[in-house]
């Protein structure tokens, strides 16, 4: 159950407070995991008390694979272009006179 953009409202800035006080409304709303998504996915309490302007992304875990996701669309390009580059050169070798007098 997806909400739509424009039913969402105005973005907030998480903070301790409102993961926890999500977490509660999500329980006193039976814990039901389907709507887990109406209570920003806040299914348990925060594992540490810690101000989330101190916890650090783990950039080194993020990066490769954003640069996989990146490479295997170049790939892919460049495999496609392969392929039109291939499927062009057969034409114009099918249409010489001289693609016959090795068939």
């Amino acid at each position: 159950m997806m909400i739509p953009v424009d039913n969402r409202g105005a973005f907030e800035a998480r903070t301790l407070e409102t993961i926890t006080q999500d977490n509660l409304n999500y329980m006193e709303n039976r814990g039901i995991r389907s709507d887990a998504q109406l209570f920003h996915n806040c299914i348990s309490k925060p594992i540490f008390n810690i101000p989330l302007s101190l916890v650090c992304l783990p950039g080194l875990h993020i990066t490769p694979g954003v640069f996989t996701k990146i490479f295997k669309l170049l790939e892919d390009t460049c495999h496609k272009l392969d392929l039109k580059l291939d499927c062009s050169s057969l034409q114009i070798a099918a249409s010489s006179s001289t693609f016959d007098e090795y068939h």
